[in-house]
């Protein structure tokens, strides 16, 4: 039997982000994704591909393993893959994601100074496989605060993080080369 921490249930809200390059939103439908852990609050990762006809979510699930799923905007039925990654209770754990202009997906989450945990899909726009990788192997040991940023108009994407703990910190910003599929530093401390 499911605990009634666990019974939430996580629900996708399908935004329209874009018009005419002014930023503004609205609620289309409710989906809902799975059963989620809530005995702390923790933010969970929605990214929509309007132009590929695909919604992603990240999430912890009712086991608070990281979950990514994945649906056509045109279908209420999600597919599922667990990624290797057990939160804690740390609602600084929370999940940020990006889809990058060739479809590759990326995640990074459940990090409170500890080292970087990044994964990105092994194929465009499929969530059946990811890859658990460094960014550029340096100040990536003590990581809080992921976020994955995408320039709407040129597509480029970025990711910034804190490094280090709390007073002693350096906020660390990479920027990702689609072509090469590689992030490079674009902040020194």
């Amino acid at each position: 039997m499911i605990s009634k921490r666990v019974q939430t249930i996580f629900t996708a809200i399908v935004l329209v982000l874009f018009f005419q390059g002014v930023t503004t939103a609205a609620i289309i439908e409710k989906v809902d994704v799975d059963s989620v852990w809530s005995a702390h609050p923790v933010n969970f990762a929605i990214v929509t591909v309007k132009s590929a006809d695909i919604q992603y979510v990240a999430y912890y699930d009712k086991n608070r393993k990281m979950t990514v799923a994945k649906r056509s905007l045109s279908s209420k039925t999600w597919q599922y893959k667990t990624l290797p990654s057990t939160t804690g209770w740390d609602s600084h754990n929370y999940i940020a994601m990006a889809v990058d202009d060739s479809g590759y997906i990326h995640i990074s989450g459940n990090m409170h100074n500890v080292a970087l945990l990044y994964y990105r899909s092994v194929k465009p726009a499929s969530i059946d496989s990811f890859a658990q990788l460094s960014m550029t192997g340096t100040d990536e040991t003590t990581v809080t605060y992921p976020v994955f940023i995408k320039n709407s108009i040129t597509g480029e994407l970025f990711f910034q993080y804190r490094d280090n703990a709390s007073g002693t910190s350096v906020t660390t910003w990479n920027k990702y080369a689609v072509s090469k599929k590689k992030w490079t530093r674009i902040t020194t401390a």
